[in-house]
């Protein structure tokens, strides 16, 4: 198997569900690598719930006529500046998003701390 390969699965295992104003989204748990270059890129600014969603999503359900009055019914691919416009518009969605992420990190660092201890 390639890193490359190798690596997205690592990162895959961390990806969870979530839904909120009626949509699903796939949402990334950061590791400790990539909080520390989260709280980098974010030096500077200040903090926030929907940076930290935003930087989490990887993924959603969402179709045009989701992002646009009039669009069509076809599935738009997840990409994180139409995810940020969209959120934007969207901030009642950061509360459960963030939630979400929040609950599964500190699960996934009480099974770290777990399996340290082992």
């Amino acid at each position: 198997m390639s890193v490359d390969k190798l690596i997205e699965k690592m990162r895959r295992v961390r990806e969870v569900q979530a839904e909120a104003l009626g949509h699903q989204f796939t949402l990334r748990i950061p590791n400790q690598g990539e909080l520390e270059a989260l709280h980098e890129r974010l030096s500077g600014q200040r903090p926030t719930f929907r940076r930290f969603v935003e930087a989490c999503t990887v993924g959603w359900d969402m179709k045009e006529i989701d992002l646009i009055p009039g669009g069509s019914p076809v599935p738009v691919e997840f990409h994180p500046d139409l995810f940020s416009e969209w959120l934007a518009d969207h901030s009642d969605a950061i509360e459960p998003l963030f939630g979400r992420l929040s609950s599964e990190m500190e699960a996934r660092q009480t099974a770290l701390d777990t399996a340290e201890k082992n």
